[in-house]
């Protein structure tokens, strides 16, 4: 920005200078003209002979030429001027867009990651509700367990007294009943260590992610 207003300041000045040299290229023109009109009447030509000489007409003709160099410098630098000013101006304009697409994506990034925050938030929710009726559902299970154990044990005396050809039958478990017992323990344990497993995946996608 300090840059822009440095060219847009020398830009000024060599205007300001190029209207000064201008005018007063112009004052020395008139100033030529007015003495070649007065040249062209006999009366004044002999006063301006006698007022200007030939010396003072020569210099004027060169404060001219020098006046005219000048002007034509002025005017080749204020081109070089402005053609860097429109240069820079395209190149802050790329940085300018550039910004804003990158601020754009970015925003898009914030946006989507904030949406994926959401999802996980909810899946641990889940996750964990999950957890807590699975936690439920195997503290019912062992209390079944656990009451039909007791209720197979008070059965115990009354099973002796039948007959010995009854004994195997009575001293080995319920088979329904031991594949009641044992489907609930196992799919308690793989419910757990699939919460388990799918809550350390989140944690690796998260600290990935940020």
């Amino acid at each position: 920005m300090q840059e822009h207003a440095n060219l847009v300041h020398e830009k000024d000045q060599l205007e300001q200078q190029l209207l000064e040299v201008r005018k007063e290229l112009e004052a020395a023109y008139r100033t030529i003209a007015n003495q070649e009109e007065q040249a062209s009447v006999r009366e004044i030509k002999w006063d301006a002979f006698k007022t200007y000489s030939a010396d003072q007409l020569e210099a004027a003709q060169k404060h001219a030429a020098e006046l005219e160099v000048q002007v034509s410098a002025l005017n080749q630098q204020l081109q070089e001027a402005e053609i860097h000013y429109e240069k820079k101006v395209a190149k802050e304009s790329e940085k300018l867009a550039l910004v804003n697409t990158q601020l754009n994506k970015l925003t898009q990034d914030v946006s989507k990651s904030a949406e994926m925050e959401k999802k996980v938030q909810d899946l641990e929710q889940k996750l964990q509700l999950a957890h807590s009726k699975s936690e439920v559902q195997a503290k019912d299970a062992v209390v079944s367990t656990r009451s039909r154990e007791f209720s197979l044990d008070s059965l115990a005396p009354q099973n002796k007294q039948h007959d010995i050809s009854q004994a195997p039958s009575t001293a080995s478990p319920n088979p329904a009943q031991q594949q009641l017992r044992e489907p609930s323990g196992i799919m308690a344990v793989k419910f757990i260590l699939g919460v388990a497993l799918l809550s350390v995946v989140i944690g690796v996608f998260l600290g990935r992610r940020y």
